[in-house]
């Protein structure tokens, strides 16, 4: 009779010590971060933003000689499954896209609607998130591919041929952002 006893009240020390070992524990690290870098070729001054950090107004985060990093992005490195939106704006306004693989040269990435426009030095704010399961997923598209999706979505959803400037700026993301075709 007094080992029936003994048994609960061990097993309640047993869920009192490890309840205290898992609050003891530090919190985990950060998934990922994305390393935003001043000039191509992930040269230059370097700003760092983990995953779930976002930058409102990157006209307030100076480099080490106190300049601000507002409109001087020019390349991306990430380290770990997250992924970027970046905006044209500060307070994520205006055009944006997503980030999700090393770019050397954001200038290979076209706005969209502007003729000639990229994101080369006019990024204005941030947000960095962790992905999903853990993989970054970047889709590579043939051009021919991406245009067809996009003109198939146009006639589906608005039964109508997809304008130039749409065309071009939903090719732009399915080649640029590598949207999936759900996107």
């Amino acid at each position: 009779m007094s080992t029936l006893r003994i048994l609960p009240a061990l097993a309640c020390a047993v869920l009192l010590s490890s309840a205290s070992a898992l609050r003891a524990q530090p919190p985990s690290p950060p998934v990922g971060r994305a390393i935003f870098f001043s000039e191509p070729g992930f040269r230059g001054d370097q700003l760092v933003v983990e995953a779930g950090g976002v930058v409102e107004n990157l006209e307030f985060v100076r480099d080490r000689n106190g300049r601000p990093f507002n409109d001087r992005i020019s390349s991306v490195r990430f380290e770990g499954p997250v992924r970027a939106a970046v905006f044209e704006h500060s307070q994520f306004r205006g055009a944006f896209t997503y980030l999700n693989r090393d770019t050397a040269d954001l200038s290979a990435f076209s706005l969209g609607d502007r003729s000639g426009g990229t994101w080369n030095e006019i990024v204005s704010s941030i947000q960095v998130e962790a992905t999903r399961g853990g993989a970054v997923a970047f889709i590579a598209w043939e051009r021919r591919d991406a245009e067809r999706i996009v003109r198939a979505a146009y006639r589906d959803y608005l039964a109508r041929d997809a304008d130039s400037s749409g065309l071009r700026f939903y090719t732009g993301r399915l080649l640029d952002a590598g949207w999936s075709e759900e996107q």
